[in-house]
């Protein structure tokens, strides 16, 4: 049943060059094969397609063994991209744990030279700030003196007291004339520090 016509259900006993296919003799004498290069199937005709069934088969292998070949150097290049996409992401892992490090370290020190600059100014700030409280004090007695020197005291007590008080004035402010600048602390980032973290 294999080999019988499935048009006509006899034997395909010729082969149509032409079409590339067996056939009966039926179909011989009908379109389209009756125009057709048609010869009887013998032992010739089957060692001719014996022949190139053999050098299909070996182009079949030599196309399999090459597609093989390509198919592994495909899997190798998969297994060695992901190897070395995790060695990339290991270093930048590792880089990324250093430069944290680096930055904390950084940072902690900053902080530290923030917090010793902050206490260095605070202590300037409060002796000059008792300093001045003195001054204040005296300032405020020397004022209750004069008042009281220039509204109820003689002559002779005003002009005992004045250059005392004149000297005492004169010592007092010349203490108190600080410039205001050199008590200001400094806590700041300066620019190359910020640049540094940065």
């Amino acid at each position: 049943d294999l080999f019988k016509c499935s048009k006509h259900k006899e034997n395909c006993k010729l082969y149509c060059h032409t079409c590339e296919e067996m056939i009966c003799h039926i179909c011989r004498s009908i379109q389209p094969h009756h125009s057709h290069e048609v010869s009887y199937i013998d032992d010739k005709l089957g060692e001719s397609n014996k022949t190139t069934l053999t050098q299909c088969l070996s182009s079949v292998r030599t196309q399999r063994k090459a597609i093989r070949s390509a198919l592994q150097e495909v899997q190798d290049s998969k297994a060695s991209l992901q190897q070395q996409s995790e060695n990339a992401l290991g270093e930048i892992a590792g880089m990324k744990k250093h430069l944290f490090a680096i930055v904390t370290a950084r940072c902690d020190g900053l902080a530290a030279e923030v917090r010793e600059a902050e206490d260095k100014g605070r202590r300037e700030l409060e002796r000059r700030e008792r300093e001045l409280k003195v001054s204040l004090k005296k300032l405020d007695a020397f004022h209750c003196l004069s008042e009281d020197m220039s509204l109820n005291g003689t002559t002779e007590e005003q002009l005992s007291v004045t250059k005392k008080i004149v000297s005492r004035m004169s010592s007092l402010s010349s203490s108190i004339s600080m410039p205001r600048a050199s008590i200001q602390p400094s806590v700041g980032l300066k620019s190359c520090d910020r640049e540094e973290v940065e």
